[in-house]
């Protein structure tokens, strides 16, 4: 009973000296470089015209990750922190990922397409590497999430910038349809997708900033916000209506629990967010998009998520596919 003990301690100790800063002070500037080479890399890899416009991509997603373990190794981070690897690959969520891993290999059995079947193996294989690649940079510095946080909300601005200027194409006959607004990515699909998943971290510094931080995460889930109802991908919309119920839930039993009002602060600078951008949005849609585009893409938001009513008419065959 006294081992297990002494680890718990040694482990909670160690967490403390990282999570206070004690662990490295100053921050440690070649893996800061290291930790941002290995968000940027990949998000800007380009497709150098291959078949699969991110299997390049995902390729510089697993060199970064491979380099950044070895050089994790070689500094010592492995014996300085044993326990690491047991208590990563205890957490429900990884415990999650590793099904996932298991369930993508075993659906190759009954693949159409072995190829395509090993490819979304490889893809979500170099993902889960990546994950724990992160794990083991934030371990070893906690004090950069902040500053990821702050780099991926700017970007999630910029991104959301260069989304509203080809709307503006778009309005004014440049562009032909919202379905060929992409950037640096391989589809507009896949653009709404790091749009989305970079809302994480302006709603974490909304959340849990302070000052400019904090108006910082509002800019950043606006436009972010924003951007994704004028990408016109039903998913996020679906997306952002879950996220809004499930903040709403959390601070409302909260509030109700705690009588907290932080939170409704929270939750109402957020909903004030997605209102103005909605409202933006409609506006856009319904006045200055040209009438003759009668796709989906230039449909209310309202109207776009009828659409899933025929779930084999709006997959447009996918379903089928898989």
């Amino acid at each position: 009973m006294k081992q297990p003990l002494k680890t718990k301690n040694v482990k909670s100790s160690a967490l403390a000296a990282i999570s206070s800063g004690k662990a490295e002070n100053p921050i440690n500037p070649l893996l800061t470089l290291v930790f941002f080479a290995a968000v940027l890399i990949p998000t800007y890899t380009p497709h150098f015209n291959t078949l699969d416009a991110n299997g390049p991509k995902f390729l510089a997603l697993s060199l970064i990750s491979i380099v950044v373990v070895a050089y994790l190794y070689f500094t010592g981070f492995f014996k300085k922190y044993p326990w690491f690897l047991r208590g990563f690959f205890t957490e429900p969520p990884v415990i999650a990922f590793i099904a996932l891993l298991l369930f993508s290999a075993l659906s190759m059995i009954k693949a159409i397409s072995i190829p395509e079947s090993l490819l979304h193996l490889a893809k979500n294989y170099s993902v889960f590497f990546s994950v724990f690649v992160f794990s083991l940079l934030f371990m070893r510095e906690q004090r950069l999430l902040q500053w990821v946080a702050i780099g991926l909300s700017l970007l999630l601005i910029i991104e959301s910038i260069a989304v509203f200027a080809n709307i503006a194409k778009f309005i004014s006959g440049s562009i032909a349809a919202i379905a060929d607004i992409k950037t640096v990515y391989s589809n507009k699909n896949i653009l709404a997708s790091a749009l989305f998943v970079k809302l994480v971290f302006a709603l974490w510094l909304l959340i849990s900033g302070k000052g400019y931080t904090r108006w910082l995460g509002w800019i950043a889930v606006f436009s972010g916000v924003l951007a994704t109802f004028f990408m016109a991908t039903r998913a996020f919309y679906l997306g952002t209506i879950a996220l809004t119920v499930v903040m709403l839930f959390y601070y409302g039993v909260d509030y109700f629990r705690f009588r907290r009002r932080k939170g409704l602060k929270t939750i109402g600078i957020y909903l004030l967010a997605v209102v103005l951008a909605f409202s933006i949005f409609s506006l856009f849609q319904q006045t200055l998009y040209p009438k003759a585009d009668t796709s989906r893409h230039t449909q209310a938001v309202s109207e776009q998520l009828a659409t899933l009513g025929n779930i084999q008419e709006a997959g447009g065959g996918r379903l089928d596919g898989w």
